[in-house]
C-alpha cells in the first residue's frame, strides 16, 4: 500500500541536543541503523549471525583484495543491514551495494541520487567504491552516513559529516561527488596501529570495537554519547582523531560489544555486564533514572552503573533503537528497556521500564516471543524489533504504520494485552521460507532468506526497499508471503 504523503513525514528533536538541532525522517527511520545480535562475542567471531544491521558480521574474512577496484557485485550475499532510508548489502566476495536515501551521499556513489525506485533500479548498482583490493568485512548505517570495516581492520565512512560522524576531522560530505570515494577517501584515524573488530554507527555518531578491546566514538557529543566527559563533537576540526581518547569503561574491564543508538552508546564487557551512557530520557541507559550520563567528568569508569538483568542472569548479546534497548540473556531470553510509546518493549503496554528505580533486575519481565521459544538474533529499528527464533522463524512487533512488522497492518504489536507469545504470528517470508539474518532499519526490514535472496518491506520512501517503486510493502493484506518480490540485486 502506497503512503506517500507528506503529511506521514515525522520529526524528531534529537533529546538535549545543544544546539535545537532537529532532523526529519520520512516516516520515523532509525538513526541507529538497527543491530543484529546473536550469542557469543561477534568482535571475536567474524562468522557470526550478527551483530549487524549495523554489522555484516560475515563479509569478506581474509586480507586479500583484487588489483584494482571494488569486487564486482556477483556470488551469495552474507548479510543485509538497514539504515534511517537506506540499505546495505555485504557480498561474501568483500563487495559492497547500497540502495535507498542518498541526499548526503550516504550510498557511496559519487552523487546524490537515490536508488531503487524505477529510475534507478537496484539491477543496475555499482559496488561501492572503497579503494583498489579493499574488501568489506562489516558494514553500519546511520541516518545519513554509513561506515564499513574493511578486512584490514581499517575503516572507512561516508556521507554526512555535519557532527564529524566520519572521522575525517572535517564537517564536508563525502559520497556525494565524483571523486570522493576509492583511494581518494580517508581511513579513520583510530589511532597509531589501531584498527577495529566491530563498528557501530548512529544518527550522527560512530563507534569502533579496537583490537585492544577498547572502544573510540566520535561525532555528535551533545548529550555525552561518546563517553568523553564532555559534549564536545569529534572528527569535525583538525586533529580531534588523533587526540580521541578510548571510553573508560572501568578499570580492567575490556569490551566485547559496542552499540550505537541515536543519542546513547552501550557496550557489552568481558565481565558480561552491559554498560550505557549519554541520553536518557526515555529510561535506555537502563539504570532506574533519566539521568543523562557521560557528559560530565566523573561519569565513567567506576561510576557507570550496570544494567541489572536479576539475579544469576547475564548478557551474551546487545541490540538498541532509538530511545530503547534489548539484551539477550544467558538463558536465550529477552529483556527490553527504555522508551515504549509503540509497545517496542513487548510488554503488552506502553509504560517506559528504567526510568524508576525498582523497574530493571527482577521486576523486568522478558520478552514472551512464544511457548518454549528462545532467540537466536535480535534487532531493532525506531520504534520496533525483529528477532529470528530458535524455529528459524521471524517476529516483529512495536509500531506497525509502514508495515515494518510485516503483518499486512498498521498495527502496533506489543503495546497491548494479549499481543506477544503465542498471539504474535510468524512474518511470512514464503512457503518454506526462513531469514538467515536481519536488517532492521528506521522503519524498514530487509531480510537475507535461506534461498540467498532479499526480501525488504515496511517504509520506502526514500526507495529502501529496493522494489522499484517508493510504496510500503507490508501494510496492507496480501503484500507479505508469497506476494512478497525479492529485492532485484545484481
Amino acid at each position: 500500500m502506497s503512503k506517500l504523503g507528506l503529511g506521514h513525514v515525522l520529526t524528531f528533536v534529537l533529546a538535549g541536543a545543544s544546539v535545537g538541532l532537529v532532523f526529519t525522517v520520512g516516516c520515523s527511520g532509525t538513526s541507529t541503523g538497527g543491530t543484529e545480535t546473536d550469542s557469543g562475542s561477534p568482535a571475536n567471531d567474524a562468522s557470526s549471525d550478527g551483530p549487524g544491521n549495523q554489522d555484516s558480521g560475515d563479509g569478506a574474512t581474509d586480507g586479500g583484495g583484487g588489483d584494482g577496484g571494488s569486487p564486482k557485485l556477483e556470488g551469495p550475499i552474507a548479510k543485509v543491514v538497514g539504515g534511517a532510508r537506506h540499505s546495505c548489502a555485504v557480498y561474501k566476495n568483500g563487495a559492497l551495494a547500497c540502495w535507498g536515501g542518498n541526499d548526503n551521499g550516504q550510498l557511496g556513489l559519487g552523487d546524490t541520487k537515490d536508488r531503487g525506485d524505477s529510475a534507478a533500479p537496484v539491477s543496475g548498482l555499482q559496488p561501492v567504491d572503497l579503494g583498489p583490493g579493499a574488501l568489506v568485512a562489516e558494514v553500519s548505517l546511520g541516518q545519513r552516513h554509513t561506515c564499513a570495516r574493511l578486512t584490514t581492520g581499517k575503516v572507512k565512512c561516508w556521507g554526512s559529516a555535519d557532527q564529524g560522524q566520519l572521522g575525517l576531522d572535517s564537517k564536508t560530505d563525502r559520497g556525494q561527488v565524483p571523486g570522493d570515494m576509492g583511494a581518494k577517501l580517508p581511513e579513520v584515524d583510530l589511532g597509531p596501529g589501531r584498527t577495529a573488530k566491530q563498528i557501530s554507527v548512529s544518527g550522527a555518531h560512530s563507534c569502533a570495537l579496537l583490537d585492544d578491546n577498547q572502544v573510540k566514538c566520535w561525532g555528535r557529543n551533545a548529550t555525552g554519547q561518546l563517553g568523553q566527559g564532555d559534549t564536545q563533537n569529534r572528527g569535525e576540526s583538525a586533529g580531534q582523531m588523533a587526540a580521541l581518547g578510548t571510553v573508560d569503561v572501568g578499570t580492567g574491564r575490556t569490551v566485547l560489544e559496542v552499540r550505537a543508538g541515536d543519542s546513547f552508546t552501550c557496550v557489552r564487557l568481558d565481565d558480561a555486564s552491559v554498560r550505557c551512557w549519554g541520553a536518557n530520557g526515555e529510561g535506555e541507559l537502563g539504570i532506574g533514572n533519566t539521568d543523562t550520563r557521560g557528559h560530565k567528568p566523573g561519569h565513567m569508569g567506576a561510576s557507570l552503573l550496570a544494567v541489572d538483568f536479576g539475579p544469576g542472569r547475564t548478557a551474551t548479546s546487545l541490540s538498541v533503537g532509538y530511545y530503547f534497548s534489548c539484551a539477550k540473556l544467558d538463558d536465550g531470553t529477552v529483556k527490553c528497556w527504555g522508551g515504549n510509546a509503540a509497545g517496542q518493549l513487548g510488554l503488552g503496554n506502553q509504560a517506559n521500564r528504567g526510568v524508576l528505580a525498582g523497574q530493571m533486575g527482577a521486576n523486568l519481565p522478558t520478552v514472551n516471543f512464544g511457548t518454549g521459544r528462545t532467540v537466536k538474533s535480535i534487532d531493532l529499528g525506531q520504534e520496533f524489533g525483529c528477532v529470528r527464533l530458535d524455529d528459524d522463524t521471524t517476529k516483529c512487533w512495536g509500531n506497525g504504520f509502514y508495515g515494518q512488522t510485516g503483518y499486512g497492518s498498521v498495527q502496533k504489536l506489543g503495546d497491548g494485552p494479549g499481543e506477544m507469545g503465542d498471539a504474535l504470528g510468524v512474518v511470512d517470508l514464503g512457503a518454506s521460507r526462513t531469514a538467515v539474518t536481519l536488517g532492521v532499519g528506521g522503519e524498514h526490514v530487509c531480510a537475507l532468506i535461506d534461498n540467498g535472496k532479499v526480501k525488504c518491506w515496511g517504509s520506502n520512501l526514500a526507495a529502501q526497499l529496493g522494489n522499484g517503486n517508493r510504496n510500503a510493502i507490508g501494510d496492507a493484506p496480501n503484500e507479505m508471503g508469497a506476494s512478497l518480490a525479492n529485492t532485484p540485486l545484481p
